[in-house]
């Protein structure tokens, strides 16, 4: 058979059968998906508050032995991105579709979480790593200030600081848009899909 037989073969072939889904079916497959979704989600929030909350009367337990203010910092600082979680959570857990709810809707609402995740991960900086890393840097030059003072030469803490430090917060944003990448986005895309294909 040469090209142009395998050509007329083709075209000659009817439209491809339409594949139907049933709805249930589909419906379930979503909200196991949603389910294992929000999930995974809330344990992740969970060891963040709870890293948070146990770093947080360290560094209280430092400035009452140390008698200084600027040890408090990091831990407020701790407890807002603490806060800010748990407010977030607070003020999206009506977000949930119902039992009752469409396709559409149940798509629709795992959809609105999928881009409510992928906002917090690429906006870290601004509501976890700027809070943090600037209540550190704080201690940083509050523990320089102290060596210069005592005549200690703080080359080594001013080389861990200029290296250190970005490279921690780097690594931890990196980490953050990766998930974005490769676990958020092709999730949104799928989602997206389904719900065009729903509308069609």
């Amino acid at each position: 058979m040469n090209f142009e037989e395998l050509q007329h073969a083709w075209r000659s072939q009817g439209p491809a059968p339409r594949l139907t889904l049933h709805a249930d079916l589909v419906l379930r497959e979503v909200e196991h998906n949603r389910k294992h979704f929000v999930r995974m989600i809330f344990w992740r929030d969970v060891r963040e508050v709870v890293v948070a909350i146990a770093v947080a009367p360290i560094f209280f337990k430092i400035g009452l032995q140390c008698r200084q203010w600027v040890w408090f910092v990091p831990g407020l600082a701790a407890l807002c991105v603490v806060s800010y979680l748990v407010g977030d959570r607070w003020v999206r857990r009506k977000q949930k579709p119902a039992a009752t709810d469409p396709l559409g809707a149940c798509i629709q609402a795992s959809l609105m979480q999928v881009n409510h995740q992928i906002w917090l991960s690429k906006n870290v900086f601004w509501w976890a790593l700027l809070p943090l890393g600037l209540s550190l840097e704080l201690i940083y030059f509050f523990v320089v200030w102290r060596l210069r003072s005592v005549g200690l030469g703080p080359s080594w803490f001013v080389l861990s600081n200029i290296v250190g430090m970005p490279l921690l917060f780097y690594g931890i944003y990196w980490l953050n848009q990766y998930v974005v990448r490769t676990w958020f986005e092709p999730r949104r895309q799928e989602l997206e899909a389904l719900l065009a294909d729903l509308d069609r």
